[in-house]
């Protein structure tokens, strides 16, 4: 009964014209019964989900240095506005 099950598998998918493929003969879909380069893919897309992991990071980072920097001159124009209205009042005070 055994022999009868591998020999239904075997039908179930037939050889095509190019190595590494072969048909479903109930969907007549065409798989890749390449394994190798199955795992293969899955390595590269999760390193490209990594380096998109990165670069949204590295772009939030970003977004916070420019907020800072626009913040830290906000900072800075206050500061003078400061000294210099410190400087008025010790002028007109002499």
């Amino acid at each position: 009964m055994n022999s009868n099950n591998n020999d239904d598998e075997k039908k179930k998918y037939v050889p095509t014209d190019k190595a590494g493929l072969v048909r479903d003969t109930y969907s007549k879909a065409i798989i890749s019964s390449d394994h190798k380069a199955l795992q293969e893919y899955r390595i590269r897309a999760r390193k490209i989900k990594a380096n998109q992991a990165k670069i949204e990071s590295i772009n939030t980072v970003k977004e916070e240095m420019d907020i800072l920097k626009e913040e830290m001159g906000e900072i800075k124009n206050l500061l003078k506005q400061i000294i210099s209205g410190t400087k008025e009042n010790n002028t007109d005070a002499s």
